[in-house]
């Protein structure tokens, strides 16, 4: 299951804490000088492959300075002599850049996505005052990109998903699941439990302090909101600033989540079927519900080729489905939704593998990337132990009768935990205990993190959040609203908030 949708160079895909009693003052954060020292050596990064495409202004591109750094870390931060690993950094400094107050630290989401990876984007599109007056800074966090990625053995490829309706489908998922998760834990062997919030969170702690910043200035989206939040309840005297954009439930129970991420995927559907009149893409679709099921269809009775170069699997119908919800949650991609859907109908499903591509984080570079892998593993980690299947199924069931489109693939995500034997401690969910505002945003139909759970979110960590709300379509608002984007970026710089209860058109 996917709880963030990934934002990705040159394309946007997009696909819950102990309380440190270390107290720094805010008026502390700003540099007195514009180039303070750095404990990263910075130098030119080995793969410039993403910036190639980027869609960044000559002028900005002109004055961007890219490095790149690499950040040991204890393997376990309550042992360091287990040893370290690397965590790969990137920066960008504009040449530009004046009256300098620190680093901004960002995290696109997941669990399992690569910063790095993100930076061209957003590069492209941060607000110039952003650029002018801070390092623009992002890292993989431990099990992705480039820092100790997660490998974990995939299940067959090429073979659909079983039907958890059947007792034959049961049985045959029941073996499916109990078998990946001990292969992936076998995989990471002693150090499958340190793959979490809480070690990534005490990771981006040793960054802002490798970085020469006194406190931390951060916008996580999706999941980074998670990430952001359970770093202040760690080390809330090192907060200076953060944006949490999306922010997914932090008390609702698994089955409720999935639930309502099915139930919000659905109406995107919905939404996306009930525009397609209105859209050139869609002119020769006719229906696009339709459309999705004759695809379908198709994949159930043979699955589909790729056209892709690359030795893809023919799609099966759960491979439709995945690609079908990382456009969704966008929906200025729905054009390609279409175009990827009427070529699936033609029999090439390319460009449904080229989402997939996308949502696990493979480039040429790296066609190995396994973002799933990593999502599942750190998920698990965070959370209580899972229920016993035996008790999903009849809920597994009714998903996928009350959502048609979206209800059979999505009850799997009910069971993403629930053979994770993994000794681990999941993440606490108490109120924040920061001096600093907490700007948290939620967008009113996002189908994702659903605008519900934001709300929870806010309530949950106390009275410093304010809630600035969207009143748009699809997941994250930060980089997709120009409205958000002020308000964002006048509390970065200035630490200004927005009133409570502000409403972006």
């Amino acid at each position: 299951m996917t709880s963030a949708i990934v934002v990705r160079a040159g394309r946007r895909l997009v696909l819950t804490w102990l309380a440190l009693a270390a107290v720094l003052t805010v008026s502390a954060c700003t540099s007195s000088s514009d180039q303070p020292p750095i404990g990263l050596s910075f130098a030119a990064c080995d793969d410039m492959s993403g910036w190639a495409g980027a869609p960044l202004p000559e002028q900005r591109r002109g004055r961007l300075d890219v490095g790149c750094a690499a950040l040991t870390v204890p393997i376990d931060h309550a042992d360091p002599a287990r040893g370290s690993l690397e965590l790969a950094v990137v920066r960008v400094r504009a040449s530009n850049q004046h009256a300098r107050i620190g680093s901004l630290i960002l995290n696109p989401g997941g669990p399992g996505v690569s910063g790095v990876d993100f930076m061209p984007s957003w590069a492209t599109w941060l607000p110039d005052e952003l650029l002018a007056r801070f390092d623009i800074v992002s890292f993989d966090p431990r099990g992705t990109g480039r820092s100790a990625p997660i490998r974990c053995p995939e299940r067959l490829e090429g073979a659909a998903l079983p039907d958890l309706r059947t007792d034959t489908g049961w049985a045959a998922a029941q073996v499916l699941l109990r078998t990946r998760d001990e292969a992936c834990a076998g995989a990471l062997g002693r150090a499958a439990g340190l793959f979490s919030t809480d070690a990534t969170a005490r990771d981006l702690d040793l960054l802002r302090e490798a970085l020469g910043d006194n406190a931390l200035t951060f916008v996580g989206w999706s999941y980074g909101a998670r990430l952001g939040a359970h770093y202040a309840r760690l080390f809330p005297g090192r907060v200076r600033a953060l944006v949490l954009d999306a922010p997914p439930d932090p008390l609702a129970s698994w089955d409720t989540i999935v639930e309502s991420q099915i139930a919000g995927f659905e109406a995107s559907f919905t939404g996306y079927a009930a525009q397609c009149r209105s859209r050139e893409t869609c002119a020769g679709v006719g229906d696009a519900r339709s459309l999705l099921g004759q695809v379908l269809q198709r994949a159930r009775t043979e699955p589909i080729p790729s056209g892709r170069p690359i030795g893809d699997k023919p799609a099966t119908w759960d491979v439709v489905i995945r690609s079908v919800l990382g456009f969704l949650s966008v929906p200025e991609l729905w054009p390609d939704l279409d175009r990827a859907l009427a070529e699936a109908a033609a029999g090439d499903s390319g460009s449904l593998y080229d989402m997939i591509d996308s949502l696990e984080g493979r480039t040429a570079a790296d066609r190995d990337a396994n973002a799933s892998a990593a999502l599942a593993v750190i998920l698990c980690n965070d959370r209580p132990a899972a229920a016993n299947p035996e008790q999903l199924r009849a809920k597994a069931a009714t998903l996928a009768g009350d959502y048609p489109t979206v209800g059979e693939y999505g009850a799997w995500w009910l069971f993403a935990c629930a053979y994770w034997t993994v000794p681990h401690q999941a993440l606490p969910t108490t109120a924040l205990t920061v001096t600093s505002p907490v700007l948290v945003i939620g967008t009113s139909a996002d189908p994702a993190t659903p605008y519900a759970g934001v709300t929870a979110f806010a309530d949950s960590i106390g009275g410093e959040a304010v809630l600035l709300t969207w009143s748009g379509t699809g997941h994250t608002a930060f980089g997709r609203s120009p409205c958000v984007g002020e308000h964002v970026t006048s509390y970065l710089i200035r630490l200004h908030t927005p009133e409570e209860g502000t409403v972006c058109p």
